[in-house]
Formats: structure tokens, C-alpha cells, sequence
């Protein structure tokens, strides 16, 4: 059933997409959310299960939450670091015809496997990045899926962003605990019911990003030089309704390169990996803009954090043109964390001062819908600098 929620403020247009992106998280079972095309200070929104008294409570939080933001709201002076201008004419969403074509395979809610043709076009991606971290001067690392509470706990992100949390765990080691499930334990709905004292504490979590377990192993050390990694790996954020195909999904994969050492060397490798990108995102004929950009998730800390990251330019990010779709697709980031993770882990530069970091990243998926979103499914219709380099599975 849809209903609809008067605001009673207008949402400016720099700010929809962070003020739907909270409203997911007001009340549980929202399927469908969207702001009102001709008003901007009307939400329409739909519940798995109709209940007038469930929609009245999110009405109420809705309308808090836009309040909330708009109020502290300031525009901040975005910039466009760069622009690429790609020749792609394909306008459909190639969602459905990878389905079809077996190159796209749907386990579940913000869970795609990869079939041949697109796994293809991951390999080739990930050799081009690969080529981009030889340049930036990274070595290879790898790290595990698992990341430890404690060092989430170092980075803020259970304060931060505690919404996107994935928690592992594993049943006690008791044999009645272990006995008792496997007798008991059912999927209903779609979802595993079972006793939930059989579950040990959870002592990790699946890792929301690459680039926590280099800074924990450089934990209480002392930099003699500038530390530059690169690793590839699945990462884990629940994104609520906003999961939508390659564009959002729960368990996707990161490739980061990572820089920790003095404020003006690990700058200058941000720069560095900005050039180089564009380099690669005209190689893919894409379309895409590099600009500054945020991401706090608290509402009551929203504005504050967004003028922050922007007055420093904490962030720049590469979004994407998605022809069949209004809003851009973030596809990488360039990101510089001042020294947040230097103080966090007790690590420190040659000058003996906490160590700055910084990352350029991108998200593989992502990457290829943007560009299967331009360009088509179709190989032949391909820039000749991917075709050309591409092994039909």
C-alpha cells in the first residue's frame, strides 16, 4: 500500500539523495521510497505489510529527519575536479538482458554472482587497476573478509556508520548449544530462525572496506618511509531498500590503494591517483564527473560533518552517468583521512607525528555497470581500447 508523508520543509536538490538515503532506516519493512517528482517536501513511501499505525510512525520520523537536516543545512562549495565525456549511445538498463543472458545471476536481496561475460570484463578492469597501482608505487597486499570488532571499534565506525554493519558469528561451543540448532533451527521467509543464546558473542564483522586491516597492522609503529599498499577484496555495507542490482550491493568488491605517511606525501599520491584515474576513465569511454563530495550518516551531526569533509576536500568522488537512470553512480573515491587513522592506531611518520593516509578506490561492479550502462552489453559496440584487449569467455 502507498503512503504519503507531508515534510512540510522543501528538500533542496543537493540534498535528496542523502535525505532518501536516511528516510530507508525510519521504520522496518519500507519497500518503496521516492520523493514526490513535482514537490520536494513530499515523500511517497510503502510498507512490506500495510499498517496504518506503522505509516503514522514513520510519517512523524520522516518528517523529523528532513527537518532535521534541511535546517542545518548550509550548501557547501562543490567543486569539478574533472570531467570525461565517453561516446557510449546505449540508454537501457542492461540489468535484464545479463539475466537473461546468463551473465548476471540474482541469490538475493543485494547478492549478484557474475557470469561470463561480465566476469570478463572484472578480469580486465582488475588488470588495469593493477597496472594503476604499480604507477602509484603500492605493493600487493591481501587481507582477510573477517575484520575484528576491536578494530572497527579503533576506526569510529560503529559511531559513524553503524547502519551498514554485517556481524558474523558461530555457534557456542557447547554440545547441547550445537545439537539443540541443528534439530531446531528452520528458514522462514527467506530468513534463519533459530535460538539466538546458540550463538557465540560476535568477535568479527565482515569487513566494510579494504583498507582497516593495513593500518591495524601498522599499529604503534614508526614509519621510516611512506607506506603504499594496494588490495583487492569483498566488502560489506547493507545499504536498506536502497540495494539495487550492481549499483548497491551488500557484499561487493573494493580495490584501494593506500598511502600512510606525512601530510604532503600522501597528497601528492592522492593527486597522483586522481591523474592516473582519469587516464583510465577515458580508456573505458566513460562518462563521469570527479567532484567533491561527503558522506556522514547522523542526522544530528549531518551538516556539520558535510561542511567539514567539504571545506577540507576530505572526498572527491567519480560519479558515473547512468543513462537509464536520473542519478549519477558513485564508481571511486579519492579520499584523504588527515591523520584520523595515524592517532586511531598509534601510528606514526618518520617526523614522529601520527601518520596521515589516504586511498584512491573504486568498486568493481560498480565500474562495469557504468559502463555496460553506456556502452551496452553488446561487445562490438565497446570502445576499441576495452574490446580490443577483451577475451570472449
Amino acid at each position: 500500500m502507498r503512503y504519503t508523508a507531508e515534510l512540510g520543509i522543501g528538500v533542496p536538490e543537493a540534498l535528496r539523495k542523502d535525505v532518501l538515503g536516511k528516510l530507508w532506516y525510519v521504520v522496518e519493512g519500507l519497500t518503496g521510497l521516492e520523493l514526490d517528482a513535482a514537490r520536494a517536501d513530499r515523500v511517497h513511501f510503502e510498507l512490506a505489510t500495510p499498517d496504518d499505525g506503522v505509516a503514522a510512525q514513520a510519517r512523524e520520523r520522516m518528517i523529523e529527519v528532513a527537518k532535521r537536516m534541511v535546517a542545518g543545512y548550509r550548501p557547501a562549495s562543490y567543486r569539478v575536479l574533472a570531467e570525461c565525456r565517453g561516446a557510449g549511445g546505449a540508454t537501457d538498463d542492461p540489468h535484464a538482458g545479463l539475466v537473461a543472458s546468463g551473465d548476471l545471476h540474482h541469490f538475493g536481496r543485494g547478492r549478484w554472482g557474475l557470469g561470463p561475460v561480465v566476469g570478463a570484463l572484472v578480469e580486465l578492469l582488475e588488470s588495469d587497476l593493477h597496472s594503476l597501482g604499480l604507477d602509484l608505487g603500492t605493493v600487493p597486499h591481501r587481507f582477510p573478509t573477517l575484520i575484528g570488532a576491536d578494530t572497527l571499534a579503533s576506526c569510529k565506525y560503529f559511531e559513524s556508520f553503524p547502519h551498514s554493519l554485517t556481524i558474523a558469528s558461530h555457534l557456542r561451543e557447547d554440545l547441547g548449544a550445537i545439537q539443540t540448532f541443528a534439530r531446531e533451527a528452520r528458514v522462514v521467509d527467506g530468513h534463519l530462525s533459530a535460538d539466538a543464546s546458540a550463538f557465540a558473542p560476535s568477535e568479527c564483522l565482515l569487513s566494510p572496506a579494504v583498507c582497516f586491516h593495513l593500518y591495524q597492522s601498522l599499529a604503534g609503529s614508526r614509519l621510516e618511509a611512506t607506506v603504499r599498499a594496494r588490495a583487492t577484496g569483498k566488502c560489506f555495507r547493507y545499504e536498506s531498500g536502497g540495494l539495487d542490482g550492481l549499483g548497491r550491493l551488500w557484499d561487493f568488491t573494493m580495490s584501494e590503494c593506500v598511502a600512510v605517511g606525512t601530510q604532503a606525501e600522501v597528497l601528492a599520491f592522492r593527486e597522483r591517483g586522481l591523474e592516473r584515474s582519469r587516464a583510465l576513465f577515458e580508456a573505458w569511454g566513460l562518462t563521469l564527473d570527479v567532484h567533491t563530495a561527503t558522506d556522514p550518516f547522523f542526522v544530528d551531526v549531518f551538516a556539520k560533518q558535510a561542511l567539514f569533509q567539504a571545506a577540507f576536500d576530505l572526498k572527491f568522488e567519480a560519479s558515473a552517468t547512468l543513462p537509464y537512470r536520473k542519478e549519477p553512480l558513485a564508481i571511486g573515491s579519492f579520499n584523504y583521512h588527515q591523520d584520523f587513522f595515524g592517532r586511531a592506531f598509534d601510528i606514526q611518520s618518520a617526523e614522529g607525528r601520527p601518520a596521515h593516509t589516504a586511498c584512491v578506490a573504486f568498486g568493481i561492479e560498480r565500474f562495469v555497470l557504468a559502463f555496460l550502462a553506456q556502452h551496452g552489453t553488446a561487445p562490438g559496440r565497446w570502445p576499441a581500447s576495452v574490446r580490443d584487449r577483451w577475451s570472449e569467455p
